[in-house]
């Protein structure tokens, strides 16, 4: 069979992040590791590509989101996404910390219908019910009015026990959030 592939628009110039269309799925891929507020050239990228892939919804019904860190997630490790670095990637090199996740984000996957947001990361896998604003979920996938969130995470390294830095304490949360499906 031959895939046809159609983007809505060139990559913005620097690769990190580019869309395209595989039959009735248009898929986009943004930077975790960078800024995605309304003023910066991601955000500003990813908001015009999501106008004009809506104004082709007849074309493309299904739109997914992929990217390497997910903002929903309940393993211990690295939880929830912010923007907002917890530790060093080398000693004495904090990484920076990155502008509009997950409130600019997410209120664009709302506003223009993302139906799947896809992220690694975490060395787990994790399925959302469709969810907003962290605790607003509808515990079916029926009729879908937000995004599902698939961490799918354990290719290449072996998955989470422990928490780092521990031998003993789990990595998983006994107690899973409203969000969480599998």
């Amino acid at each position: 069979a031959v895939v046809s592939t159609q983007s809505t628009g060139i990559m913005p110039g620097n690769e990190k992040y580019y869309n395209f269309g595989v039959g009735m799925v248009q898929f986009i891929s943004i930077n975790s590791d960078e800024s995605i507020d309304e003023g910066s050239t991601q955000g500003v990228w990813f908001e015009n590509t999501l106008k004009k892939i809506n104004a082709n919804r007849e074309t493309w019904p299904w739109l997914v989101v992929f990217q390497h860190r997910p903002i929903y997630n309940s393993n211990l490790n690295h939880g929830n996404w912010s923007g907002r670095n917890t530790y060093d990637i080398e000693e004495g090199w904090p990484e920076a910390d990155y502008e509009g996740w997950p409130d600019h984000f997410e209120s664009l996957l709302l506003k223009y219908g993302v139906d799947l947001v896809l992220a690694g990361h975490v060395h787990q896998y994790e399925r959302s019910w469709p969810v907003w604003n962290r605790n607003n979920t509808r515990h079916s996938y029926r009729d879908v009015t937000a995004p599902v969130h698939i961490t799918c995470g354990h290719g290449g390294k072996s998955l989470y026990k422990y928490i780092k830095g521990t031998d003993k304490v789990d990595g998983f949360n006994s107690t899973a959030p409203p969000f969480s499906a599998a």
